[in-house]
């Protein structure tokens, strides 16, 4: 493979990326991504045994779907009228935490589903959320009302109350967690 004016090829950015996960890839990034040594620790590394999820409209409608790293393996997980966007999957890899307008157009609402696409629950009536590194929280903002919105939290397996952590007048969300907090 050849690079182009702006800078490494798909394939080779892919190959990287993994190198990071599993040191099996030990690949310059100017080396072909698709030698056979790569094809086959890409095929064993730890990511491949992940999967990417992103929203598309390849189906006519903003559905989810699922591939492994290397685009292979592609399922569409939603399938209904309303748009599913903005997927974060849990740590464990087995859920799926998603925006959806599934219940009415543009009033999109926080949902979490299994990793194959079943058992699709709503998880919150909020507009944007953020997982913990840990996977086991998700935060988000509720708006109040028009101009008001308050950042909360919820168990990411739905089994508690969201817990409402700002009380201020005015806008509080578009929430991010961070790692570790600097001392």
């Amino acid at each position: 493979m050849q690079r182009n004016s702006s800078g490494p090829t798909i394939a080779t950015a892919l190959a990287c990326a993994l190198a990071a996960c599993d040191e099996r890839i030990a690949a310059p990034a100017d080396q072909a991504a698709t030698s056979p040594e790569n094809l086959a620790a890409l095929a064993t590394a730890p990511a491949a045994r992940s999967m990417i999820v992103f929203d598309s409209d390849r189906s006519g409608n903003g559905d989810l779907w699922a591939m492994a790293p290397d685009g292979s393996g592609l399922r569409r997980l939603t399938e209904h009228p309303g748009f599913d966007v903005l997927a974060d999957v849990s740590r464990d890899g087995r859920s799926i935490a998603s925006q959806s307008d599934r219940e009415a157009p543009f009033a999109f609402r926080v949902y979490v589903m299994d990793a194959d696409g079943s058992n699709v629950r709503r998880l919150t009536a909020a507009e944007a959320f953020e997982a913990s590194p840990d996977g086991r929280w998700l935060a988000f903002h509720r708006r109040i009302t028009p101009a008001n919105a308050e950042v909360h939290i919820v168990r990411a397996d739905g089994m508690a109350q969201a817990v409402r952590l700002t009380e201020e007048s005015g806008f509080d969300g578009f929430v991010d967690w961070t790692r570790r907090l600097a001392r």
